[in-house]
């Protein structure tokens, strides 16, 4: 039980920094990334739900990883 307790709280530490990163990138992209990859929403329901195609919620979802990726590079110890 303490090997899950600390898991968890290791769990909810990574997650708040990966928070604190996202909070350095455009809402809209923050929200793409959070929305696909933390909550595991496909991409078919995001585009629905956002009015547009597939494939321009893939084109954003690519601009959000290239705005994130320079800001995880210099976070090393999230991973």
């Amino acid at each position: 039980e303490k090997e899950i307790d600390q898991q968890t709280a290791e769990l909810f530490n990574r997650k708040r920094k990966v928070f604190l990163l996202l909070d350095q990138i455009s809402s809209d992209s923050a929200s793409l990334l959070t929305e696909h990859y933390l909550n595991a929403i496909p991409l078919s329901e995001i585009s629905k739900a956002r009015f547009v195609s597939i494939r321009h919620i893939q084109r954003k979802l690519n601009r959000a990883l290239d705005e994130f990726q320079p800001i995880l590079d210099q976070a090393k110890d999230v991973a």
